[in-house]
This record gives C-alpha cells, structure tokens and sequence, in this order.
C-alpha cells in the first residue's frame, strides 16, 4: 500500500453473508466464525476463502470470494447437493 503525507491508505470494507443449508460451521481464512445461521460478518475489502463444514453429512465446501468495500458478499451453500 502508498502512503502519502504520512497518511496511510484506507482500504475499505464490506460485509459476507452465509446461507448455507442445512447448517455448517464456517472459516473465513482459517478463523472459525461459528455455526450457521451468523449475522452478516464486516471484513477489509480483499480475497478470502470461506471454508463450510458440516461434520454430520461429512461435507466441506472450500470457495474463494472477493469482499468489495461497500457491498455485501453473498456465499450460498446447498450441502445437501454439493
């Protein structure tokens, strides 16, 4: 990132939301953000990867996203057809 005038830059940020069915537990690039359902999450505006894992139907689902500043990111799972 530039800095300029001995202000650092800002970057901006959005925001994930999960529906994911049935449930699952979600990671957001290695950190466990809990079980579905989850309110909206706010992240730095970036490239991550959402991991959903549902132990019970052995299933886990690795997808990559792009959060954009001001915008909500929507990550929609169907773990019954996946």
């Amino acid at each position: 990132m530039e800095v300029l005038s001995g202000q650092p830059s800002v970057v901006g940020k959005g925001a994930v939301e999960f529906r994911v069915r049935p449930y699952a537990t979600i990671f957001l690039d290695g950190n466990r953000l809990g079980e579905t359902p989850l309110t909206p999450i706010e992240a730095p505006a970036g490239l991550y990867t959402v991991k959903v894992v549902n132990a019970e139907l052995g299933k886990t689902v690795t997808r990559s996203i792009q959060v954009s500043a001001g915008q909500t990111t929507l990550v929609a799972v169907n773990l019954f057809k996946e």
